[in-house]
């Protein structure tokens, strides 16, 4: 009996820390679907503070380290200089990417057109004839009159307030398509003059190649 007793009033403690770890249990169910909702509302802080200074910084400046923009004449061969200036005027990809930056900065007049007011101008001139009366038998109306002429001219404005931002939006995202197309124009021709150089130099490694090999087969 007491056995018996011993565990009938272990059953409520058990049941009290069931009770008591659903609700917990429960919380940790909901925590993904309320942390998805709150997504996005904290943002990090963009002012990373960057020293004025590194010890192990170079001494020079960082623009020493750029090369010239022109840094096929450093290798001071004619040839090559000739194939890095046709490949910039001749060049298809180039000439594409030059034509959508035309594209892309046209769009931003475009684009920027709602921001200012619309004027319409009607101009309209008109010649007319009036004819004269006259005394005596027939008619009564002679050949003549005096001819003058009427000139209208109008002029209306109208105006959009972009009261949502959609206008000014749709400017920005314009200029920041021309901004990304100038960004293009530079990779497309440093690519490009990039691949003629080392064309180059590849037909040259493989004369230099086919040259050593006709000096070893003379020798042999």
């Amino acid at each position: 009996m007491s056995e018996v007793a011993r565990s009938s009033g272990a059953l409520p403690a058990r049941r009290s820390r069931g009770i008591r770890v659903a609700p917990a249990f429960a919380v940790l169910l909901l925590a993904p679907g309320l942390s998805g909702c709150i997504l996005g509302s904290e943002r990090p802080e963009l002012n990373v503070e960057v020293p004025a200074a590194y010890r192990e910084a170079p001494k020079r400046s960082v623009d020493a380290a750029v090369p010239a923009l022109d840094w096929w004449r450093g290798f001071r061969s004619k040839e090559l200089t000739t194939l890095m200036e046709d490949a910039q005027v001749f060049n298809l990809d180039i000439a594409v990417a030059l034509a959508q930056v035309v594209q892309a900065d046209a769009q931003v007049g475009v684009n920027g057109a709602p921001l200012f007011p619309s004027i319409t101008g009607t101009a309209n001139a008109e010649q007319q004839k009036a004819s004269s009366a006259g005394g005596g038998t027939g008619t009564g109306f002679t050949g003549g009159g005096s001819t003058f002429s009427t000139y209208n001219m109008g002029l209306t404005a109208s105006y959009m307030i972009d009261f949502w931002g959609k206008n000014r939006a749709t400017l920005y995202a314009a200029e920041e398509s021309a901004t990304v197309a100038r960004y293009n124009r530079e990779v497309v021709t440093l690519t490009t003059l990039v691949t003629v150089a080392n064309t180059y130099f590849q037909v040259l490694a493989a004369q230099d190649e086919l040259r050593v090999a006709r000096r070893n087969r003379a020798a042999a």
